[in-house]
Order: C-alpha cells, then structure tokens, then sequence
C-alpha cells in the first residue's frame, strides 16, 4: 500500500488527459531560474530534529542552464531553524528587498508568492525506491539574491532581477 496516496486515481469511464512521458528531467546542478507554480500551505509532521509546525508547500518551474526544464518541489516548514531559507526565497523574487539585513522583523508576503520568479541553486539527492532501484532527483539548495544571483543571472544568460525601489519623496510631500 501507498503510504502517500495522492487524489491523482480516475475511473474506468472518465476522460483523462494522455501522458507519454514523466515530465521528470534531471537538472544540471547549480544556479537556474524558477517560477513559482503552485503554493499551499501545509503541515510538517515533524522529526527528529524539528517539531511538527505549518509548512509552505512550492512547486516551481526551475530551467537550468542548459534549458532544461522540470517540476521541482520545494517544502518550507515555518521553524526558525529554515528562516534563514524562507527569507532567502523572498528575498530571491525580490518580495523582501534583499539588502535587509539579518536580524529585521518582517511579515512574510505569502499572498504575492505565485508568480513570483527568481533564481535558486539546484543540488541532486539520491534515493531508493521501492523496486531497491537507486534514483536521483532535483533539490533546492539555496535560493540566490544579490551579487549571488547577479552572477547566477550572468552565468545563465537572463536579466538580473530588478528589485523594487521605494517612491522618491518630493519636498512637498508627494511621491513619484
């Protein structure tokens, strides 16, 4: 038995979309560009080195350097121990000006969040399945911002992201 059954069953009657191939490709490791596709927000059960708390569930569309495309999950548990990742994601789609400095209280744009684009790094991890066959998949490492994701930018050929500039104060109070 499947212990993470998914909603993905149809019946013997439905009308299913036709799939001749996984839309898994294994990504060249390093800096790629992503989109976020998908977020929900979901649970972590919790571990052995973290307590069970809320957790953004992503799926971004990540092109690597090669233009290669793939699907690419990415959980974000709400624990002070991944902040450091979380901030990093907003501060990468530029949602958080990325020269806040460590230590800054915000409040998270979860609202603003699909759509959002920037650039991350993408590691493989290894696994074995249920047939005992070794497998390797796509990881998130890191999301870049700054003078990382600037280099990344060059490296990959894409326009580093822009980050929004507060409104310019005029003498007399108004803004342009």
């Amino acid at each position: 038995m499947n212990a993470n059954p998914t909603n993905d069953s149809f019946g013997w009657d439905d009308s299913v979309e036709t799939s001749d191939a996984s839309a898994f490709t294994l990504l060249t490791e390093g800096p790629c560009t992503f989109n976020v596709k998908e977020f929900k927000r979901g649970r972590h059960e919790g571990s052995a080195r973290m307590a069970a708390c809320y957790q953004a569930e992503l799926k971004l569309t990540v092109t690597d350097q090669d233009g290669n495309v793939s699907e690419v999950s990415c959980n974000l548990p709400l624990n002070r121990k991944m902040a450091w990742k979380i901030t990093s994601c907003f501060k990468a789609t530029g949602l958080i000006d990325p020269s806040t400095p460590s230590g800054t209280t915000v409040r998270y744009p979860w609202d603003k969040l699909m759509g959002a684009r920037g650039i991350c790094e993408i590691e493989h991890y290894t696994w074995t399945g249920d047939d005992g066959q070794e497998r390797t998949g796509n990881s998130v490492k890191g999301f870049l911002y700054g003078d990382r994701a600037d280099e990344a930018a060059i490296k990959l050929g894409v326009r580093p992201l822009q980050t929004p500039q507060p409104p310019v104060q005029r003498p007399y109070g108004g803004t342009f």
